[in-house]
């Protein structure tokens, strides 16, 4: 008997990266940037997929020898196929391109999280079918494996806390005297930005730049930054000012968390340099006075703080150690490895953010309602679990009990409902609209039917046992409600 021989590293040489936006500077658009760079100093083949591109960010990836394109280009049959790592941020452009792409091959998957505040930018689909979750913060990490583990017992996990290419950050620094010379970076900018800057200017003679959306847009360097004596932000580039030994204040539109230090670092990593740990909410008086008054400490602090970042917020460890991650070469998978069924309802939920992504149709909590009862061999049977529990109190000699839910099938099954209790109710099934169009649509889903359906049972009496409603799809029960009527009026 021959021994089984293991499987060699899967070898990553050519990339794609998922982005819904590839527009303005933002926090996951320069984290792309700099991790397509990254891959392509790696001499990796490196495309970018997003839905919206324009400038800066397309000249950005072009510039670097990165080819970049609209997901409605990458749709082309002429676009490449064949990838060894698809590297997804926004779980809404890997349902959908799993959908249009049916010739799509990938080796490894890897899902990334910037936040669990937007679904968007949360991980709710294709979680058994990801080999490597990367969250930006530890803080991101609590919040969603409550709901990953839920999937996935044991998933593989990592943090990339927003770093930066060594490359980029590089370089003799300056020393610093005294605080004449201030920026604001953020594209959340309030009101007390601008009376801080002009009471800094009025009671201090400390200019203020700031850049953000509300302003100016500006790719920050570490050229730029070091043309000032104080960095005030929040988030990544929080990161480079400690690069840089720039004293960083951390103040946006949670409050302010004050100065960096070597007390507080690790906790104000551990939320991504949010402004949310502490939070303060300062007056702008109170606001000037905590930043003159510790701005020599923060200054006496800068090395050592830039010797701690060089540790947490270089980029290539990282890749490299995620790379070594992902395992063995197990060969291609296209989408038909997927569940058609997941990958119907991601492409449904998509089309919401697509339309408008920043309102939040689907929080997380109501995608978790449409829990996935039983699958088995492609199909998925989806119910609202609001009716898994319910005690009713009927006002009439009759009611009627509606459970409604959806049921997605493969061609060729069937299904019926029946209901399991002490006295025999009058019980009807309406199933709802066909859905041919999606089957020609996408013909690998192979759906014959995608029926929303009504049961509606007929009460006439309180009954001390639950009535029980199955569904029998293909010899197998699913239970779909326990519903326990308690009192008739």
């Amino acid at each position: 008997m021959k021994s089984l021989r293991p499987r060699k590293p899967v070898s990553v040489n050519r990339v794609l990266i998922l982005n819904f936006y590839m527009k303005q500077y933002g926090g996951s658009e320069l984290m792309t940037l700099d991790l397509a760079k990254c891959f392509k100093d790696r001499k990796c083949d490196v495309t970018v997929v997003t839905y919206i591109l324009g400038e800066p960010m397309k000249s950005h990836l072009e510039d670097y020898g990165i080819t970049v394109c609209t997901l409605n280009e990458f749709s082309s049959d002429k676009a490449p196929n064949q990838f060894d790592l698809i590297w997804s941020t926004h779980w809404p452009l890997f349902a959908r391109l799993v959908n249009y792409r049916t010739d799509l091959q990938w080796k490894k998957l890897v899902q990334c999280t910037m936040s669990p505040v937007l679904d968007i930018e949360s991980i709710i689909f294709f979680i058994k079918e990801t080999d490597l979750v990367v969250f930006q913060a530890a803080s991101n990490k609590r919040v969603q494996m409550r709901y990953i583990e839920t999937q996935v017992p044991d998933p593989k996990i990592n943090i990339l806390p927003n770093p930066y290419r060594l490359a980029d950050v590089q370089g003799a620094t300056r020393p610093l005297k005294s605080l004449k010379k201030a920026i604001f970076i953020s594209n959340y900018t309030t009101s007390h930005v601008f009376e801080l800057q002009s009471q800094l200017l009025e009671k201090h003679n400390v200019t203020l730049d700031i850049f953000g959306s509300v302003t100016e847009q500006k790719l920050i360097t570490a050229e730029v930054i070091d043309e000032y004596d104080l960095l005030i932000s929040i988030g990544r580039t929080c990161q480079l000012g400690l690069l840089r030994k720039i004293p960083v204040y951390i103040f946006g539109r949670f409050g302010t968390d004050g100065y960096i230090t070597a007390d507080n670092m690790e906790e104000l990593v551990d939320r991504n340099f949010t402004g949310n740990v502490y939070g303060f909410q300062y007056s702008v008086d109170e606001l000037i006075a905590d930043i003159s008054t510790n701005y020599e400490r923060a200054v006496n602090d800068v090395d050592d703080l830039c010797e701690k970042a060089l540790s947490q917020f270089i980029m290539e460890p990282y890749l490299d150690a995620f790379i070594d991650d992902l395992g063995a070469d197990n060969g291609y998978r296209t989408p038909e490895d997927l569940s058609w069924g997941e990958c119907y309802l991601a492409l449904k939920m998509s089309a919401k953010f697509v339309n408008s992504p920043y309102l939040y149709p689907y929080r997380k909590i109501e995608v978790s309602r449409m829990e996935v009862v039983k699958e088995t061999h492609h199909r998925i049977l989806l119910f609202n679990v609001d009716t898994e529990k319910k005690e009713l109190v009927y006002q009439k000699d009759t009611q009627v009990v509606s459970v409604t839910g959806v049921l997605l099938l493969k061609e060729g099954d069937s299904f019926h409902f029946r209901i399991n209790s002490p006295k025999e109710y009058q019980v009807s099934v309406t199933k709802g609209i066909k859905s041919p169009g999606v089957k020609n649509k996408f013909p690998h889903l192979a759906i014959s039917e995608s029926s929303r359906f009504e049961i509606l049972v007929k009460i006439e009496t309180a009954v001390s046992e639950p009535i029980e409603i199955f569904c029998v799809a293909d010899d197998e029960e699913f239970p779909l409600a326990g519903i326990h009527i308690i009192k008739v009026i």
